[in-house]
């Protein structure tokens, strides 16, 4: 789950603070020259949805993304 992408590295700070301030598992990944805001990994899609809608509930934009597994 996608919360936020920024160029710059200390907007994306300000939001993973405020999201692991709530006690959510978020984290930043930096790619394609921006830093995305992340919140938890799912194995399982409806788990991904429910945190979307948590997110929805506090205020937040989401966007679900999905990662290719790495071996």
């Amino acid at each position: 789950m996608q919360a936020g992408a920024f160029r710059s590295r200390m907007s994306a700070n300000r939001l993973l603070n405020d999201l692991q301030a709530r006690g959510l598992p978020a984290f930043i990944v930096y790619d394609d020259g921006l830093y995305k805001v992340r919140v938890g990994a799912f194995l399982d899609m409806q788990n991904g949805i429910e945190m979307e809608r948590t997110l929805r509930r506090l205020g937040y934009p989401t966007v679900l993304v999905r990662e290719r597994a790495v071996y």
